[in-house]
């Protein structure tokens, strides 16, 4: 027989539909398959249990400490966290009010003692809404350039050494 155009596009076509009903996904594989579905149903209050339990059933026997570990896996090298999509980049702005105009009186020292507490609150509410590291990292007053190029793992430090001196200034907890 000789090969053709016409003969290796039937011979084309017969392999996917061979490959289709013969192969077998590897379990990540298949997780990758379905991982849009999978983040969707957490999001709309599934557990990784519920979740297991369900592909279980349906042949694909996985625990639920393993389609924790893939799904992170996967968000990892997305660059996703769960459920960034609901969260919004923070635009940080300083912390520190100027006044308005020169007419306006200057904070007393009792003022301040009682709005180091509420600036802590703010810096930490700011924080709470970042969605990655680095915004994070902006929010509690540090500079994009020491961080930015840094691997997640640094990030991951530095934002924590960063929160801990200002846990420390603030509130006095070592």
């Amino acid at each position: 027989m000789s090969i053709n155009l016409q003969n290796l596009k039937e011979i084309e076509h017969d392999l996917e539909s061979y490959t289709q009903a013969h192969a077998q996904l590897s379990k990540i594989k298949a997780i990758r398959k379905l991982y849009h579905r999978l983040e969707e149903a957490l999001g709309n209050g599934l557990t990784i249990q519920l979740l297991c339990d369900y592909l279980n059933q349906k042949g694909l026997e996985i625990s639920p400490n393993y389609l924790y570990l893939v799904l992170h896996r996967i968000r990892k090298e997305q660059g996703n966290e769960f459920n960034s999509n609901k969260k919004e980049n923070i635009k940080t702005e300083p912390l520190i009010n100027k006044p308005i105009n020169k007419n306006q009186s200057a904070i007393t020292e009792s003022q301040k003692e009682s709005t180091t507490d509420n600036q802590y609150d703010q810096i930490m509410e700011k924080y709470k809404l970042c969605n990655n590291q680095i915004d994070k990292y902006i929010a509690l007053g540090g500079k994009r350039e020491d961080i930015e190029e840094q691997n997640i793992s640094t990030q991951r430090s530095m934002v924590m050494n960063l929160r801990n001196k200002l846990r420390q200034k603030y509130k006095g907890i070592y």
